[in-house]
């Protein structure tokens, strides 16, 4: 009899097994795990598509690319899709082998990407084989528009001298000065300054890009990317270099009952820097289908606008932006040892110029 109720229990328990494994995978089946920046993706987006295809998305959220890019490495199999910004990040993580290689059939939807910004990201590498230029936009220049005016009345705004050349820093300093954080979105602006090569990386574009940092440290207020809108807003300064999203957020914010803004866009002579962040699928997704049905469901028309329409952000382009982002600044991504050894002396000369330490040099 005992016998008897062992097999009936081992029966039961390995049926509840298999059950449970069967019940998990078909939920298996309708997930996917994203990774992804905070505050771009409407909430809707989300709900529309887990509407449509009844998979349900569990969205985590990013607020920088090295938390992104750590958890990436660290905690393989948990996310199937990911946003990482191409330079340097999405570019390194493909040469590190952690994204799949894409497969286009299942993204036809990838013909509302620019083709101005996939032809510069391929003169790159085959970056394109393992990631899609999705979201983009500058980094440009903005300027309290009252008080520049009234202390540099004769300066041409449309040109980085306004922001990098020393003489004009020593009158705006005293109403204050913003740069970014990352090397990455101030050094080939500098380069183009300087009447150098932005996509050289050797020890005397470096030495080029320090020495002139000695010249206009002293001016420079604060290094942030994120307050930049609130920092115009609240004239803590009257020029600062950011994103293009921030700069239109603070543009809005500032307009009168006039409509008239205090605060304006630099439109630059030199074409300003593009920057794009990426959709990739990383080597260790576990819902990869589902990965391509959100990704080709992301790139639609409908869904880019709205997206746009609530982040500020740029997906789609027209005619006029496809023919201006031809002519903007690019970085060139790293591709080999020397190159990343570059990047480590980079970040340790960046270092040294945001914390005014130069006593070494």
């Amino acid at each position: 009899m005992r016998k008897l109720l062992k097999g009936l229990i081992l029966i039961v328990v390995v049926a509840t097994v298999v059950f449970l494994d069967q019940r998990s995978h078909v939920d298996d089946e309708h997930t996917l795990n994203v990774y992804g920046w905070h505050g771009i993706i409407p909430p809707s987006v989300i709900k529309n598509f887990e509407k449509e295809t009844g998979i349900k998305v569990t969205y985590d959220v990013y607020d920088n690319n090295d938390t992104m890019e750590a958890k990436l490495i660290a905690t393989g199999g948990v996310h199937d899709v990911v946003f990482p910004s191409f330079i340097p990040y999405a570019a390194r993580q493909s040469h590190m082998g952690l994204f799949k290689k894409l497969n286009y059939a299942k993204l036809p939807n990838f013909c509302n990407i620019s083709k101005s910004i996939c032809s510069k990201i391929a003169q790159s590498g085959r970056y394109l084989d393992y990631l899609i230029p999705f979201f983009w936009g500058t980094v440009g220049v903005a300027i309290n528009k009252e008080i520049v005016y009234e202390f540099l009345p004769n300066v041409d705004v449309n040109s980085y001298d306004i922001i990098l050349n020393p003489e004009n820093l020593k009158v705006l300093s005293k109403q204050g000065v913003s740069f970014p954080e990352e090397f990455t979105d101030i050094f080939p602006q500098v380069m183009v300054y300087l009447r150098r090569d932005p996509n050289t990386r050797s020890k005397e574009n470096l030495k080029a890009f320090a020495d002139h940092f000695k010249k206009i440290r002293k001016y420079i207020t604060k290094f942030s990317s994120t307050t930049i809108v609130n920092d115009l807003l609240t004239e803590n300064i009257c020029i600062g270099i950011g994103s293009s999203d921030c700069i239109n957020k603070a543009v809005i914010a500032s307009k009168g009952k006039d409509g008239k803004a205090k605060i304006k866009s630099i439109s630059l002579n030199e074409g300003g820097l593009l920057w794009v962040d990426c959709i990739c699928i990383p080597k260790s997704a576990r819902h990869t289908e589902n990965a391509y049905k959100f990704i080709n469901y992301m790139m639609r028309k409908d869904v880019c606008l709205r997206i746009t329409r609530y982040s500020g952000i740029q997906i789609m382009t027209n005619s006029e932006e496809e023919e201006k982002i031809k002519s903007m600044i690019f970085g060139a991504p790293s591709k080999n040892s020397d190159d990343m050894d570059f990047d480590k002396a980079a970040t340790r000369a960046w270092t040294k110029i945001r914390l005014n330490n130069f006593e070494d040099d």
